[in-house]
């Protein structure tokens, strides 16, 4: 079951989100990926390293705390921020699904601003990218996502969790 949500959170918690994301102190890293037409940004706030331990982002706690309780979240696996460049043209970015034996998780991609990408849900509609807008499915399905050709970048928060 695929769930949209526009205007997801309160604009005074939506916009402290982006003033701290996009201040010049939040550390990006750029990811690199052989094939890409696009440069991408990353800033991990909940992930696990090599040695299956998990890292928390100090970032996270401002970021994602009341998010997260809208969400009722018992557990968040994983989450990240992601930023791609503007392109000439809409390419596509498939996107990875989780484990399909993996059961009551889901994943949640919160827009963080208005752009022509769009996102492609298996077995779904596309669903534009809007500003504040959440979407929700379960995390087995796979999807992808579409550069933006008409702003400098998209950019969006994905969090996997159990309720």
């Amino acid at each position: 079951m695929i769930n949209v949500i526009n205007n997801y959170l309160d604009n005074n918690v939506f916009y402290t989100i982006k003033n701290i994301m996009f201040s010049n102190k939040f550390p990006w890293t750029f990811r690199v990926a052989e094939n890409l037409k696009f440069l991408q940004f990353f800033h991990n706030f909940i992930s696990t390293n090599k040695n299956k331990e998990r890292e928390v982002s100090p970032f996270m706690s401002p970021i994602l705390s009341y998010f997260l309780k809208q969400l009722k979240v018992k557990k968040v696996s994983n989450s990240e921020v992601i930023m791609i460049s503007q392109t000439n043209e809409n390419n596509e970015l498939p996107c990875q699904a989780l484990d399909p034996k993996i059961i009551n998780t889901y994943r949640a991609i919160l827009c963080l601003n208005t752009c022509n990408s769009d996102i492609q849900i298996s077995g779904g509609d596309k669903v534009e990218f809007v500003e504040n807008r959440l979407i929700m499915f379960p995390s087995s399905t796979s999807y992808s996502l579409t550069t933006p050709n008409n702003k400098n970048y998209a950019s969006w928060i994905v969090i996997d969790y159990t309720k």
